[in-house]
């Protein structure tokens, strides 16, 4: 019959190695800690030996789990990896180790897994202690000739009540645009001679005026100008069939400078106006403190003609034609929209552009700016809620929004970016599973969670074990 027998390994060459980095070769794999309604901790693991490892035939290596933390420490049970030779000899003269939780052969020709499952109470001080496996290798006469200890992972904080879950969101990334189609708007304010069509290049502030149309078309952004729309405007004073006539004159009179200055042809543009913009003058009105704002504002609402509605302004004498003097000549302008194709841009030129010409750039020029910044960045940040701003009914802009703010543990901004995502995507599943952790609603939580780690989303792994910190019990898997 084999005896229960303590090991003393006499430590003759290998004093001062213990905590020194463990050789590669044996390693643990899918680590998990579970902690049971019933108070006890279930640790799972694999012991992994690797192929080669070097384990002489009459060498042993004893594979010790420990538990360390605020100076004390728990061992777990032993399992002993023979040499040849060393079982051979250890089992002849009865000297195998009852009390091991496993005994076997080495064999280094070949991977070998040791499955390792124990339970023992959880002890309040195991809170913030770490697992170690230590290893002692012994020689000839049970002689210990090293020993080593590998820390294999913190113990989770189960039963922690002011633990705060970290949550990590779900990242899609966006479809690229391949054609970007983009439109700038703006007004042109052209002085004209009264009562004329002609532009004049240097009268009064075209200069000016005419520069920021050619800056808006030269813009190196745009890789091509695609179409440009030119509406012409009127104020109300003058007879309407003039004003007309102007209008629509001065706005073909624009057309023809840009397409002469480019040599666009005429398919590019599209001339329209409005004889008389009764619609500009009401805003101005509204706007505006006069004291006889509101019978002015019944005229403009009435049904008369035009010119019957001038002719009923002009009983205000003085004021109408302070009107005429300071507000009509901003009613008369082209307004003009150029549609045109973004040139596209490197992740590291869409960081710049993202500062302050946003528009031009896509979604997935947005995402690829940001991976380059680094998550968790405030420039990442940055490129993430401008992103959403430039669009913000698109699905995959607001799902990475609120994977944003969950990180930054801004619930209310991730579940007002969430309403606007599908809520059976995977991302969608574990943002919501993790809205309702941060929530506290556990059961829901874990719904969306499992759901979403049954989709592959990567996250919902690390946010169920969250899930099961905060509860205090289930499975807490480390690696």
């Amino acid at each position: 019959m084999k005896k229960n027998l303590l090991f003393v390994c006499v430590c003759l060459c290998a004093l001062g190695m213990y905590g020194q980095t463990a050789p590669e070769g044996i390693r643990a794999t899918d680590l998990t800690f579970q902690k049971g309604a019933d108070g006890l901790l279930h640790i799972n693991m694999n012991l992994q030996l690797a192929r080669g490892l070097d384990l002489r035939s009459n060498q042993y290596v004893t594979l010790t789990p420990v538990i360390r933390g605020e100076g004390q420490e728990r061992m777990l049970p032993d399992v002993y990896v023979y040499g040849r030779k060393r079982e051979i000899v250890s089992e002849r003269n009865d000297l195998l180790p009852l009390d091991a939780y496993r005994i076997m052969r080495r064999n280094r020709h070949s991977e070998q897994n040791i499955p390792y499952q124990t339970s023992l109470t959880y002890e309040p001080w195991m809170r913030d202690a770490q697992l170690y496996l230590e290893e002692d290798w012994c020689g000839c006469d049970n002689r210990q000739e090293a020993n080593y200890e590998l820390l294999l992972a913190g113990i989770p904080a189960f039963i922690d009540e002011s633990y705060i879950p970290r949550t990590q969101g779900a990242y899609q990334v966006p479809e690229q645009e391949i054609v970007k189609n983009r439109f700038k708007e703006s007004s042109a304010y052209i002085d004209f001679p009264v009562n004329r069509t002609e532009l004049h290049p240097d009268f009064r502030n075209n200069p000016a005026e005419l520069a920021r149309i050619r800056a808006s078309i030269e813009d190196s952004d745009m890789q091509e100008v695609s179409r440009i729309t030119i509406h012409g405007y009127a104020s109300p004073e003058g007879g309407y069939a003039n004003n007309a006539r102007l209008a629509q004159g001065r706005a073909e009179t624009l057309r023809k400078y840009i397409m002469d200055r480019y040599n666009y042809p005429m398919s590019h543009f599209e001339v329209t106006s409005t004889p008389e913009d009764w619609a500009g003058f009401r805003k101005q009105l509204v706007d505006s403190d006069l004291a006889e704002k509101d019978r002015i504002l019944a005229i403009v609402d009435n049904q008369a003609e035009p010119d019957a509605k001038e002719q009923q302004l002009k009983q205000f004498g003085a004021t109408y034609t302070t009107i005429i003097r300071d507000w009509f000549p901003a009613l008369r302008r082209s307004d003009y929209r150029i549609n045109y194709i973004a040139a596209p841009f490197t992740a590291e030129e869409a960081r710049r552009v993202a500062v302050d010409r946003p528009q031009n750039l896509s979604l997935h020029e947005f995402y690829e700016a940001s991976q380059l910044a680094g998550r968790g960045t405030d420039e990442y940040n940055y490129l993430t809620e401008t992103a959403v701003r430039m669009f913000p009914e698109d699905p995959v802009a607001n799902l990475n929004a609120a994977s944003m703010e969950l990180e930054r543990g801004n619930v209310a901004a991730a579940k007002r970016y969430m309403q606007k995502v599908p809520s059976d995507t995977p991302q969608a599943l574990n943002n919501l599973g993790s809205i309702a952790l941060l929530e506290g609603n556990y059961d829901q939580a874990e719904d969306y969670l499992q759901r979403a780690r049954a989709a592959g989303v990567r996250e919902a792994e690390h946010n169920i074990n969250e899930l099961n910190r905060k509860r205090g019990t289930g499975v807490v898997t480390v690696y």
